[in-house]
């Protein structure tokens, strides 16, 4: 599923968008699945914000066994907050483009409308809605995406 903010040009890719990761609240696995292999359009430097537990942990452990690992090893370098304020730094900071959520799913829309507001892309795991409140809250997020032009990737 792919909804279509507005493309920015790089000074290392000319002609293509860079992405730069923030993940949010990791939960799942989903949440560093796109960290299994490197881009070139997708900035070796990611950021994570969450609040110290094992979920956050389990995430950094898979990218530190990616950057490890004997065949293709990748070269991830993690910026970490960890906080109980860490989704109002993660949206005061902002030092990425595009919002990984893969986690909380009573949360996961929440988040995902206050990214879309913001202007910042989404790439999501599903479900992204759990409930009627949620669904409502995700049509709204479409529909500000097409206005703010933010796109939605899920897995």
């Amino acid at each position: 599923m792919l909804f279509s903010c507005q493309s920015e040009k790089s000074d290392s890719h000319e002609n293509e968008f860079m992405v730069t990761l923030m993940t949010l609240d990791p939960g799942h696995f989903h949440s560093y699945l796109l960290q299994m292999n490197m881009f070139p359009e997708i900035d070796s430097v990611a950021y994570v914000y969450g609040i110290d537990d094992d979920a956050v942990k389990s995430h950094l452990d898979r990218i530190e066994q990616y950057n490890t690992r004997e065949d293709d090893p990748t070269h991830w370098v993690e910026k970490v907050y960890t906080g109980c304020d860490f989704v109002d730094k993660m949206f005061s900071e902002k030092p990425g483009n595009v919002l990984v959520v893969a986690g909380n799913n009573q949360k996961k829309t929440d988040y995902i409308l206050r990214a879309v507001n913001d202007g910042i892309h989404v790439y999501g795991d599903k479900p992204m809605a759990i409930n009627g409140e949620n669904f409502s809250k995700l049509k709204q997020a479409i529909d500000l995406a097409d206005e703010k032009e933010c796109w939605f990737m899920t897995l």
